[in-house]
């Protein structure tokens, strides 16, 4: 899967640098694997690529990067002809090569050539760079590169052939609650099997605990790969919050699809329905009963009320363990727990077998 977003972040960065345009990339907590990425593509347009690294003291580091034995001065840097099709990176807090770095900016912008040396300058946390409103830099920041909303399109996108189990979206909407800001993610687990997406906490382990790329990811996001670790050494902090994001897309697919389908099943049971509305069932001792049966029959009827009238009457106590399993994973996602797996596993198992239709049409075996 390519997303537009980051893709064409990244080629016009590349474009621009081939170009002779500077590349500015403000500060990130992704600089690294963003800079990675767009390492390749440089290498791979046939530049020359130099690098001064973010340790770098004193003018001698330019000088070494680029093989010589002083620096030169940013004007010869701009017009020397042993510089042409040189890509320079500059990631440094050293004032002295700051200076410098910033005064080829300068003139870099304003003498642009394709045949001559582009700076890739990834700035401190403390460089005061005005973003230019004439596009005269390339700003590569990390925010640019895709949004929420474009982050639904690639789940969208990444699970179309399958979505889900039955009529839900609950693969796409598990992947976009784990991965956040990470695409990447997604294209990888758009490739796990339907159980190893029940067992995704179990699953996560598989996968390094690499942060996202190439979003709108800010440093408060944590990775779910890295929390899915976390938990499994004990941190019940990180436990809580992976849990969470799985909630959410429980609650968001299988509680709409849950009530769905509830009048249409429940209908089956209005000859009963009727007989409990003329008589209903004497509350046992100590026990409070329940309100009766709603006018509306069966749209009104909750999945909680259903099976306590329905669960113990003899003409639908065949249906009875099936009624406590939707009354229980309703009551379990309405109150903020999750469907671990084996339950979730049994959930769309009997799903399909009662409700057919859609949620039968996929025919996998979600079984644990």
């Amino acid at each position: 899967m390519t997303l537009a977003g980051p893709q064409q972040l990244l080629v016009s960065a590349a474009n621009a640098l081939q170009a002779g345009v500077p590349v500015v990339q403000p500060p990130s907590d992704f600089a690294d694997p963003l800079r990675a990425a767009l390492e390749a593509l440089v290498d791979s347009s046939g530049r020359t690529l130099r690098w001064v690294s973010r340790h770098s003291r004193g003018l001698g580091a330019v000088a070494a990067a680029l093989e010589l034995t002083s620096a030169p001065t940013p004007e010869e840097m701009l017009l020397g002809r042993q510089f042409r099709h040189f890509v320079l990176q500059v990631e440094t807090g050293c004032p002295e090569i700051r200076k410098w770095t910033e005064r080829l900016l300068k003139l870099s912008t304003q003498q642009a050539r394709p045949d001559g040396v582009a700076l890739w300058y990834i700035s401190p946390p403390d460089a005061c760079l005005a973003r230019r409103a004439d596009n005269r830099h390339c700003w590569l920041k990390v925010e640019d590169a895709i949004g929420p909303v474009e982050m639904h399109v690639a789940a969208a996108r990444a699970f179309q052939d399958n979505p889900g189990p039955g009529p839900t979206h609950y693969w796409e909407s598990l992947a976009l609650e784990l991965g956040g800001p990470d695409y990447g993610l997604i294209e990888q687990l758009v490739h796990l099997s339907p159980k190893e997406m029940l067992q995704i906490e179990q699953t996560l382990l598989k996968f390094p605990a690499t942060s996202p790329v190439l979003s709108y990811a800010s440093a408060n996001f944590v990775p779910s790969t890295l929390l899915a670790r976390q938990a499994a050494a004990g941190d019940g902090k990180a436990s809580s919050l992976l849990r969470q994001r799985i909630w959410k897309a429980q609650i968001r697919e299988f509680m709409p699809a849950l009530e769905e389908v509830r009048s249409d099943f429940l209908r089956q049971f209005m000859p009963v329905l009727e007989k409990i509305r003329h008589y209903p069932p004497r509350p046992k001792p100590g026990e409070a009963g329940r309100d009766p049966l709603p006018d509306n029959l069966p749209d009104g009827l909750e999945w909680g009320p259903a099976a306590y009238f329905l669960g113990s009457h003899p003409e639908s106590r065949h249906k009875r363990e099936v009624l406590y399993l939707f009354q229980e994973v309703r009551n379990l996602l309405s109150h903020r727990r999750n469907l671990e797996p084996g339950k979730l596993s049994q959930f769309l198992g009997v799903a399909a077998t009662e409700f057919r239709g859609e949620w039968a049409s996929r025919g996998v075996n979600l079984m644990l």
